[in-house]
């Protein structure tokens, strides 16, 4: 077998004990590869030469062959400094990769994040204006997030609960015996 060039070069962290990880497609073996694979300092090169290759099998460079095609033919995806496959940015998985790496999220993903946000609570205010009364508390406080003015009919749904809620402070509370408790008083 010829070895690529890049393997006579420097001392890879894969070793002959470990090669089985490298050509095994179980998800936890191909996870130890990886994590090999971000240790070693022909990382660069062992992607570059498996991408440009168009390899089709094992780990090369932290790349499984899943991977790797999500490179050739995936738009967007990208491989950060650190050698981890990245999604496009913008998207909700590229936001969820940032949380997951401990980063701050990019401007990208922020304003994406922010979009799906509000359309999500767009869609709630589309069923709570629905329903038969025209809103509800839920619509009210949906309102609140999207940083705009409650609708009347969801204003109203608020303004109800809240009075129901006051009556229910104000309504003396029954003992066991059927008589009423006294309220405590703060102090």
């Amino acid at each position: 077998m010829h070895l690529p060039d890049f393997l006579t070069t420097g001392r890879p962290s894969c070793t002959p004990d470990t090669a089985h990880l490298f050509w095994s497609r179980k998800h936890d073996d191909e996870q130890q590869a990886k994590d090999l694979c971000h240790t070693c300092p022909l990382l660069t090169a062992c992607q570059t030469w498996a991408i440009d290759t168009d390899e089709r099998w094992g780990t090369w460079g932290g790349l499984t062959p899943t991977d790797r095609a999500r490179l050739r033919h995936g738009a967007g995806w990208w491989v950060d400094a650190e050698g981890r496959l990245r999604q496009p940015c913008g998207s909700d998985a590229a936001y969820r990769q940032h949380l997951k790496y401990r980063e701050a999220p990019c401007e990208v993903c922020t304003a994406g994040q922010a979009r799906r946000t509000e359309d999500r609570r767009r869609a709630i205010l589309v069923v709570e204006h629905a329903l038969p009364a025209g809103g509800s508390v839920r619509g009210y406080d949906t309102h609140l997030r999207l940083c705009e003015a409650a609708c009347g009919p969801c204003t109203g749904a608020k303004a109800e609960e809240s009075a129901a809620r006051r009556a229910a402070r104000q309504t003396p509370r029954e003992g066991r015996d059927g008589a009423a408790e006294p309220m405590a008083l703060a102090s």
